[in-house]
């Protein structure tokens, strides 16, 4: 297992053919973004001064950005070549739209996605810095005033306050509705109330159109966010998760007892790491497959490829595989499969007692104990993760959950 994990994590750095990942695209990003911006100033006629004026600003500032992301770009190795690649097709759209927004007026920019996209596929440093490289672009090659920079200079920073860093229990309506708020007073304070003239409804009607767009473009960058990096693995979860599930249904069919241990050790699995705030998706599959999980490793891995299990839950089904079997060198060490053991344990006990008696009315919290204290004193938890107040919090939650013992019998 060591050694799968060792593979994948291998850092591109030591890799010449994919460490150009790190050196090539923002080259090339430089040369687009400076040839753009040379084609829009030829094209609108700007008076070569001012145009290689731009072009220097643009090119130190690519050329500043380049090594920005060499030096703060951060993402899990096994996952950073992944990530770099989002990153640089986000960076050249924003470009794009960049380069496109000079032909448009200036209270129709479409920027503020560009911090906070750049930011949640980057860092929030690469944001800051890359939106606000794109807004000099287009201000110097628009002609624009310093004042429409800082508008759009304002609103991209707080947006990228609120909106990152974005966590897995996100709600995106508040951050939303304060970051296109902002983007309109920054746009009535720095466009329409210094026009010098009346206030019309025409006035709005731009300012509106860019609020609508950047809400869409928002919306749908962190929506590819969520289902890509976030949670990658949301509808599989829903597929396996579900007890009416084929190989679930079968087990069902096959073995009963099977069947209402594990779904009822998913359960406790999910409640547990809901409370100690861990992946409840991974526990709660990880109890529903554990019983189906074969002990011989070959079947095993052959298990996970058919059911498409996703990583973190085989890792939490190897490791308490391995333990059951007393493989050499086997520990407990994932707080998942702590929680997967006790859950499975104390189901087990309850359904044995169950079985003898269907009214048996057992001492809950003297078996919850002995489960526990047979863990302790066999040192089960001694190289885990887990903390004495997670295995508190475990014992009071079995403890308090009397009632739904009624379903086991």
């Amino acid at each position: 297992m060591k050694s799968r994990k060792a593979e994948k994590q291998k850092s591109i750095e030591h890799d010449p053919q994919r460490s150009l990942w790190w050196y090539l695209p923002p080259v090339l990003g430089l040369f687009f973004l400076a040839g753009g911006s040379y084609l829009v100033g030829s094209f609108r006629k700007t008076e070569d001064i001012f145009l290689l004026q731009a072009l220097v600003f643009i090119c130190l500032g690519g050329a500043l950005f380049g090594l920005g992301i060499r030096r703060y770009f951060t993402a899990p190795a096994a996952e950073l070549l992944k990530s770099l690649k989002r990153f640089y097709l986000v960076w050249v759209l924003s470009m794009l739209l960049s380069l496109l927004s000079v032909f448009l007026p200036n209270t129709a920019w479409i920027l503020v996605p560009v911090f906070v996209l750049l930011g949640l596929y980057g860092t929030p440093l690469l944001g800051l810095f890359g939106g606000t490289l794109l807004l000099m672009t287009t201000t110097l090659l628009a002609g624009g005033s310093v004042g429409i920079f800082f508008l759009y200079y304002v609103s991209g920073c707080f947006s990228v306050m609120i909106f990152l860093p974005l966590r897995k229990d996100f709600h995106i309506a508040r951050p939303m509705t304060l970051s296109l708020l902002c983007l309109l007073i920054c746009e009535m304070s720095g466009v329409i109330l210094t026009a010098g003239t009346r206030l019309r409804f025409e006035q709005f009607i731009l300012p509106g159109l860019n609020m609508v767009l950047t809400a869409i473009f928002l919306f749908v960058g962190i929506r590819y966010y969520a289902t890509r990096v976030l949670y990658p693995n949301r509808d599989l979860y829903q597929y396996l998760n579900d007890t009416e599930h084929p190989r679930l249904a079968e087990l069902r069919r096959a073995n009963k007892k099977e069947y209402l241990q594990s779904v009822h050790t998913g359960y406790f699995c999910e409640r547990i790491a809901t409370t100690l705030e861990m992946d409840a998706e991974i526990c709660k599959c990880a109890g529903y497959y554990h019983r189906l999980c074969p002990g011989d490793r070959e079947e095993r891995e052959a298990f996970f490829g058919q059911l498409k299990i996703p990583e973190p839950v085989q890792e939490v089904l190897r490791e308490y595989k391995e333990y059951l079997a007393r493989e050499k060198g086997a520990k407990l060490q994932r707080r998942e499969t702590a929680v997967l053991l006790c859950s499975q344990t104390v189901i087990t006990v309850l359904l044995a007692v169950f079985e003898k008696d269907p009214e048996a009315q057992p001492d809950v919290d003297r078996l919850v104990d002995a489960a526990f204290a047979r863990f302790d004193n066999g040192g089960a938890f001694s190289d885990c993760d887990i903390t004495v107040r997670d295995l508190t919090v475990m014992k009071r939650i079995f403890k308090e959950e009397k009632l739904y013992y009624d379903f086991l019998r």
